[in-house]
């Protein structure tokens, strides 16, 4: 945030919380409990967590006192996730999940259940996690939301692989393709498709479980016109042929992966086909392009993204140094910048 703004939204807070104090004196109590709720928004765009929490849980209590069980609930959620913002701390998400799984609010069920599955993750407890994820794709389900269960299952199916279980994330993701088969959602249906592939190549599946052919996958989503499902499928097809060392086989798909990208303006796959590219040409023997097709990376995400955007392309860059040797590098950047010399 701008230091104006800045200015702007503390004048603002401060102007509530005073507006707050004189509704309580004048017994406007729901009045007040507003005016806190607004003031734990701006505290939170100034990042100041601490206030935050204070006006959240003024609010809470004057809610409490009127006895309205609805805000109070919001309230209470709102204070539970500064709680876990700030410090890490659960109690109060706890007891916000808890009273919803009493009044029957699925909604808040799910909103509860997804941020302590957030810190549950943070702290590497993928037991807890699963739990919470578990009980918030049922929320969603008893809300008629298909596609967050969707997203739910997938969830869970991470959580199983960091668990080092991928036949139960492998049941989770056949589950969401079936979910998604059911409710159309062909987008859906070719990211849970790819997401089985890939499941089926790790080495604890049994033997059985066949991967599905990605010839079709890329067929079926140049159908849709989904080039980002495309793209990410093209690249799964260039790591198997990495893998089996069949590398100059790897490099069409890399690329194509990268032109795929570009039609679906998604800077995650592109730079993921970009340094793709990079390993195969280096594999390759040819330097000149690794460095081609890293600056044109670091380029292209620079003009999209901003300057931020270019660091994790920087860094491949400079690693480059250390695995050819200075020598080496600076002469292959001697080459590289020749290219340029004498365009206009």
């Amino acid at each position: 945030m701008d230091p104006e703004r800045m200015a702007q939204v503390g004048e603002r807070v401060g102007q509530v919380i005073f507006d707050a104090s004189m509704a309580r004196q004048k017994g406007e109590l729901g009045t007040a409990a507003e005016l806190h709720g607004e003031a734990v928004t701006l505290f939170a765009l100034l990042e100041q967590w601490n206030q935050a929490q204070s006006q959240a849980a003024q609010a809470l209590a004057l809610y409490e006192e009127l006895g309205d069980t609805a805000k109070a609930a919001r309230a209470r959620y709102a204070l539970g996730s500064l709680e876990a913002q700030a410090s890490g701390g659960t109690r109060t998400l706890e007891a916000t999940l808890k009273r919803a799984q009493e009044a029957g609010d699925p909604a808040l069920v799910a909103k509860s259940a997804e941020k302590l599955a957030g810190v549950a993750l943070k702290r590497q407890d993928y037991r807890a996690a699963g739990r919470y994820i578990e009980l918030m794709a049922g929320a969603h389900a008893d809300q008629g939301e298909v596609l967050a269960v969707v997203d739910d299952l997938r969830m869970r199916s991470f959580v199983f692989q960091l668990q080092g279980r991928p036949a139960d994330a492998y049941t989770c993701i056949s589950r969401a393709l079936s979910i998604s088969k059911q409710s159309g959602e062909t987008a859906r249906m070719l990211e849970m498709r790819l997401d089985l592939h890939m499941l089926t190549r790790h080495p604890l599946l049994d033997d059985d479980l066949r991967p599905e052919e990605l010839d079709r996958l890329i067929d079926d989503a140049a159908a849709a016109e989904h080039p980002g499902m495309v793209g990410y499928a093209r690249l799964a097809r260039a790591t198997a042929a990495i893998e089996a060392e069949r590398v100059s086989e790897a490099l069409p798909d890399a690329e194509a992966g990268r032109q795929a990208a570009l039609e679906a303006l998604d800077p995650t796959l592109y730079l993921m086909a970009c340094l793709m590219i990079a390993e195969i040409q280096e594999k390759l023997g040819d330097r000149l392009k690794v460095l081609t097709i890293l600056f044109t990376c670091q380029a292209s995400l620079g003009d999209l993204l901003g300057e931020a955007a270019k660091a994790p392309v920087l860094q491949v860059i400079t690693s480059l140094e250390e695995r050819w040797g200075k020598t080496e590098f600076d002469d292959w950047m001697t080459r590289y910048r020749a290219q340029f010399e004498h365009q206009p």
